[in-house]
């Protein structure tokens, strides 16, 4: 990642999705029996997320600008909103197999899981390499998100 600025916007906002993803993963492997009501679940919880986010967005450049946003500003704002569904891709991935029977329920919740910790760790580390750490203390912040959210 080279992009600066840009590049951590993008990283924070994937550890947001991946913070999101596994609040709702947690919350569904207790209560959910059936994987593709957790997948919609999942699914419209991003998306419900990712459209605030977006207006807010919005209207805070809109504020900072003194200007509504023009076309071109808006479309790099959902791109880079986009990214928060990253973290969601994989997850779903698993949940939907044990929807049509590839995978037990339990199965596919552990993998879900497992992965996007595996994501918290990654986008710790990138984060903090990109704040300037050197890659030991990367990898211990990368640890530290990871630990926390398997904590949970």
């Amino acid at each position: 990642m080279a992009g600066g600025h840009q590049d951590a916007r993008v990283v924070a906002r994937r550890l947001y999705g991946a913070i999101i993803v596994l609040a709702v993963l947690i919350t569904g492997d207790d209560h959910s029996p059936r994987p593709l009501e957790a997948a919609v679940v999942l699914s419209v919880t991003v998306a419900v997320l990712l459209g605030m986010e977006g207006y807010a967005d919005v209207i805070a450049q809109e504020m900072r600008l003194h200007r509504p946003l023009s076309r071109a500003e808006r479309l790099r704002s959902i791109k880079e909103l986009v990214a928060v569904t990253a973290a969601a891709e994989v997850p779903l991935l698993f949940l939907v197999l044990a929807g049509v029977g590839l995978l037990s329920i339990e199965t596919a919740f552990a993998f879900a899981e497992a992965v996007t910790l595996t994501l918290l760790y990654h986008y710790g580390y990138v984060g903090r390499r990109l704040a300037g750490a050197p890659p030991h203390r990367a990898a211990a912040g990368g640890l530290a998100v990871a630990a926390i959210g398997a904590a949970l």
